[in-house]
């Protein structure tokens, strides 16, 4: 039964870690873009930076400024539909992660309960050589 127990832990160690898998490539995508938003800030600020240099390309910032905007809201779309998933993938990770400990608990008992079964059994063979020898004596 031990053996069973074993394999019914190592299968939901395996979940577990395979949801981790599932939510960290969740979060690389989520930091992925956050990171694409600060480099479009550093952006900005460069062709900002130009534009008041040199005037002659204040009227391609403006529009670089418009396509910038206009990209930051798509970005922050993706990272607003990245929600539902970050959260789906944190709940399905705490579910195996559950499931995990019940199968170590159980496990745990249950070699405890084998290990009290066998001193028992050792005492009780004990307990009748005593008596055993006991009798002999008299």
């Amino acid at each position: 039964m031990s053996k069973t127990l074993d394999t019914l832990v190592r299968l939901n160690q395996f979940d577990v870690d395979e949801r981790r898998r599932e939510l960290k490539v969740i979060q690389e995508e989520e930091d992925r873009l956050i990171a694409e938003i600060a480099s479009l800030d550093l952006r900005i600020e460069e062709e900002k930076n130009t534009a008041r240099q040199q005037p002659e390309y204040a009227v391609a910032y403006v529009r670089f400024l418009n396509w910038a905007r206009a990209e930051k809201v798509r970005i922050h779309g993706k990272i607003g539909a990245l929600q539902p998933l970050l959260e789906h993938a944190r709940d399905k990770l705490a579910e195996a992660f559950a499931e995990l400990k019940k199968a170590e608990i159980t496990r745990d008992n249950r070699r405890e309960q084998e290990m009290q079964d066998q001193k028992n059994k050792e005492q009780q063979e004990l307990d009748e050589l005593g008596m055993e020898r006991h009798r002999r004596s008299q």
